[in-house]
């Protein structure tokens, strides 16, 4: 995958990204 904020990862993958 290519290298994205936490916060964007978080915006697509949901709060399982979140809670990591």
């Amino acid at each position: 995958m290519i290298r994205r904020p936490p916060a964007v990862v978080c915006y697509i993958c949901g709060r399982e990204y979140g809670t990591k």
